[in-house]
């Protein structure tokens, strides 16, 4: 079963974001053991993402999603300061 038309319009928007090394490299790692050919030298993304099935998009679109967002590092809150703490009512 191929990857569906949202799958694909998302695969595109995260490839623009992470560049075409990244991407190209995911590619090939989602994609392995699935019977797909990796990205051809002159196919361009639209032509790759189109020839994914369903559990390689999702593979890719999960490893791109975290590849994006892996310079912002954990979430954590922010320690509140004296002043902070007094007006916010922990005091």
């Amino acid at each position: 079963m191929l990857a569906t038309d949202k799958q694909i319009r998302y695969l595109i928007v995260l490839a623009s974001r992470v560049g075409r090394v990244r991407f190209d490299a995911e590619f090939a790692r989602a994609v392995r053991g699935t019977g797909v050919e990796p990205r051809g030298r002159d196919e361009t993304t639209r032509e790759a993402v189109g020839r994914l099935t369903t559990r390689a998009a999702r593979r890719l679109a999960t490893a791109l999603a975290g590849l994006e967002h892996s310079h912002e590092g954990r979430r954590v809150e922010p320690v509140l300061c004296y002043q902070q703490r007094k007006m916010k009512g922990f005091w």
